[in-house]
């Protein structure tokens, strides 16, 4: 919240904090499948879609002045943020093979968007800001940093009986295209995709199930020169693109589920 000419672009010294979060009390949608499981051949086949109407979310907004002399001087006491979120149209498809001793299936899953043609917009009422030179700006509002893009997941697994009745072995693999644009990515949320493997194990005995799995998403990198998301400023009076740097991720996940089964 500055000048240019003024204030270096990016200064820490005239930054604002904002917070922003909202609720939906109930959002409807629809969802939709088809199994087949032809008795002739060991397959299984299904289809599903789901959607769901745009979230309207409201709620508090918090300003405050990061800097420790408190300029600008924020006036927010009764700011309050809305938006609207639309979800993406699910579409999911798979196929399983039933052996007598082994299992194999793969599915797919595209998430069709509609955020990234139409970018979503936080709402904000009731945040004024005050330059110390006495200017003042009202802000209106801010993008969100959840721009979502179409998505497309695969995946494909299979399960080994290595003691019959008893215990089963599970290998998988999956692979998802990057949620966002790379120009869109930044450390709030940068949805990069990439290759996940993953092992598992379930023993059954007496009603009795107990299952481990470990998954490990490869660490994919990325480089954003040039950034769609710019510095806010509310006085209109200089901005800069925000998030131009690196970009990595990779993910560990371990899980273990106990099944218990009585008559």
């Amino acid at each position: 919240a500055g000048f240019t000419g003024r204030d270096p672009i990016g200064t820490p010294t005239r930054d604002v904090a904002l917070a922003v979060g909202g609720v939906d009390g109930v959002v409807p949608g629809i969802a939709g499948g088809v199994f087949l499981a032809p008795t002739s051949v060991p397959l299984e086949i299904a289809l599903a879609a789901s959607w769901m109407m745009d979230a309207e979310l409201s709620g508090p907004a918090t300003l405050a002045a990061t800097d420790s002399d408190g300029v600008p001087t924020v006036d927010a006491a009764e700011a309050r943020a809305e938006i609207s979120l639309a979800a993406p149209l699910l579409v999911r498809a798979g196929v399983r093979w039933l052996g007598e001793h082994i299992v194999v299936e793969a599915d797919a899953e595209l998430a069709l968007a509609t955020a990234e043609r139409a970018p979503p917009r936080w709402d904000i009422s009731g945040a004024r800001i005050v330059d110390s030179s006495g200017a003042e700006a009202n802000l209106d509002g801010v993008p969100s940093l959840a721009v979502r893009r179409d998505q497309l997941v695969v995946r494909a697994a299979a399960d080994l009986e290595v003691v019959a009745g008893f215990v089963w072995l599970t290998g998988g693999w999956a692979w998802s295209s990057p949620g966002m644009a790379r120009a869109r990515s930044s450390p709030v949320l940068a949805d990069l995709g990439g290759h996940t493997l993953a092992v598992g194990a379930e023993a059954v005995y007496a009603g009795t199930a107990i299952s481990i799995g470990y998954a490990h998403t490869l660490t994919r990198a990325i480089r954003v020169d040039d950034s769609a998301i710019v510095l806010e400023n509310p006085f209109d009076a200089g901005s800069a693109p925000a998030a131009n740097g690196g970009h990595d991720a990779g993910h560990d996940a371990f899980g273990v589920a106990l099944e218990i089964s009585w008559e």
